[in-house]
């Protein structure tokens, strides 16, 4: 993975700034599987990434028909089809095929009063997009066709869903900057943090968003909040609370299922809710 950025960061006034960068992300090396061993190298960057997951499934073959169920081994059923499985899916989740993301995150920041404020945001562009969808559609199609009592189901290549954005607002007392992830605190400093953010399909590499809200899925919007308060110099209590949906109900949420929900894909809806306390020694 390489990744190139320029960017600048401009002071308007005293208490006024702006920084923004863009950022060009790609890949090179990858190589596809090549034996026919389920598992053996998994979880298989290198192959077509299709982000599905296996609802409807085997037709009639029991235990694996429940909707949203796709957390099982692909068994003998993907022996002859190397790298179309990763992550104990059928469904290969984590491919890193035809990815050169172009990315413009920015910040502005600014006073209210003796507050410190901050607009932010980030853009995200996949250049070759629209060939990943179309790949991860034939995929899904070839290995339907493969597989033994598998229902007949195909989608079209969903070529537009190839962009990823947030935009956000974080509002501190002085010295309060940082308290969300608590990389800094003062003793009655507190922070306000939210963000909206709408990940599509085919607009990133699966492995790298953020965990902690969302599960780190593709093809699902929603909102981030967080208040952090310091209790002492070295204490910090935080509440965090996320909400995302679905975006495209042709699509599954793909992503390398590390997150707080595992093996589910589709995911409809999703809340999560947090509560840490922190301390900084």
């Amino acid at each position: 993975m390489f990744a190139w950025q320029a960017g600048f960061n401009y002071h308007i006034t005293t208490n006024v700034s702006a920084k923004i960068a863009a950022t060009l992300y790609n890949y090179i090396g990858l190589e596809r599987s090549t034996v026919n061993t389920v598992g053996s190298l998994s979880p298989y960057f290198g192959d077509p990434y299709i982000g599905e997951g296996a609802y409807n499934y085997y037709g009639g073959v029991p235990p694996n028909t429940a909707i949203g169920v796709s957390g099982y081994s692909p068994g003998q059923q993907f022996n002859n089809l190397p790298g179309y499985a990763s992550v104990s899916y059928p469904m290969n989740q984590v491919g890193l095929n035809d990815l050169q993301v172009l990315e413009v995150p920015f910040e502005f920041d600014f006073k209210i009063s003796q507050l410190d404020a901050q607009v932010f945001g980030d853009a995200a562009y996949n250049l070759e997009g629209a060939q990943r969808a179309e790949t991860a559609a034939a995929a899904y199609s070839y290995v339907l066709s493969q597989t033994i009592g598998a229902i007949p189901r195909s989608f079209p290549a969903q070529t537009h869903d190839v962009k990823a954005y947030q935009i956000g607002f974080d509002l501190a007392s002085q010295g309060g900057r940082g308290l969300v992830y608590g990389t800094t605190s003062k003793k009655n400093a507190w922070e306000l943090r939210s963000y909206w953010q709408h990940v599509e399909q085919y607009a990133l590499d699966p492995n790298l968003p953020d965990l902690d809200f969302f599960n780190g899925a593709a093809n699902l919007q929603g909102v981030y909040a967080a208040l952090a308060y310091s209790f002492t110099d070295n204490f910090i209590g935080t509440f965090r609370y996320g909400r995302a949906s679905r975006i495209n109900d042709l699509l599954g949420t793909g992503g390398s299922d590390t997150g707080d929900i595992a093996q589910i894909n589709p995911i409809n809806n999703y809340s999560i809710y947090q509560v840490d306390l922190t301390f900084r020694f």
